[in-house]
């Protein structure tokens, strides 16, 4: 068990790394162009996160004007990554994965989610659904660097 949940925290740091370098990945935010319009849901979620990341919106606050958005478009992409992802900071697994889920079922070919919703599996202990997502992950056209780190975690889930 231990081993899995390092596996996870690996896995985690894998998160930070596909959202700093997201545009280095085709698929990544390829269903908005950048030269959309903002809409008022995405200004909202650009709000509650720089005041978290600034301290000037509890956290609270913050997650609660992400579910406004989810109550108002149910497969927003942002506000549901950055609530599993807060979920899973905070130790809400079970809460993670439903939230990944709900992306995956919009956005299955986004390496942030399937990544993120692999780390959610592994921490509720179910192996087999993690390799599928990190098998389908490396479908993907990825950085050859994610991908041998990516094929190494798959080997070590497979052997443990």
């Amino acid at each position: 068990m231990k081993r899995i949940i390092g596996i996870a925290v690996v896995l985690s740091l894998g998160i930070g790394i596909f959202l700093w370098q997201a545009d280095r990945y085709p698929g990544a935010s390829e269903s908005k162009k950048q030269t959309e319009e903002v809409s008022h849901l995405d200004i909202k979620v650009q709000q509650a996160l720089e005041g978290l990341q600034d301290g000037s919106v509890p956290p609270m606050q913050a997650i609660g004007m992400l579910r406004e958005v989810v109550d108002e478009d149910s497969t927003h992409f942002a506000a549901l990554l950055s609530l599993g992802l807060m979920s899973m900071r905070t130790g809400q697994y079970d809460k993670a994965v439903g939230r990944f889920e709900t992306l995956l079922r919009h956005y299955d070919n986004e390496a942030r989610v399937l990544d993120a919703a692999a780390d959610a599996y592994l921490a509720v202990g179910d192996t087999a659904k993690a390799v599928d997502l990190i098998e389908q992950m490396l479908t993907l056209n990825l950085d050859q660097e994610v991908r041998e780190a990516l094929e190494k975690t798959l080997t070590s889930l497979k052997t443990n």
